[in-house]
């Protein structure tokens, strides 16, 4: 999906985040690309991708939420 400004927002299927990659999202990864912005690889994300700032449980919540629903 396109946004305003350029940006192209992330593909979050399963494909895209486990099947695809070399080493392939986790819950503890996910939780570190939404908390900093660090990708699966250790690679910054575009500065486009906002990084939260939550309690570890909220953060833990959402990264399993997003997990799950790549299945």
């Amino acid at each position: 999906m396109h946004l305003p400004g350029g940006a192209v927002s992330a593909d979050l299927r399963h494909k895209a985040l486990v099947t695809e990659q070399r080493r392939p999202y986790t819950v503890p990864l996910l939780e570190r690309a939404i908390s900093t912005g660090i990708d699966n690889e250790g690679a910054k994300l575009d500065p486009v991708m906002p990084r939260w700032r939550m309690s570890k449980s909220d953060l833990h919540d959402v990264a399993l939420y997003v997990y799950n629903r790549l299945k």
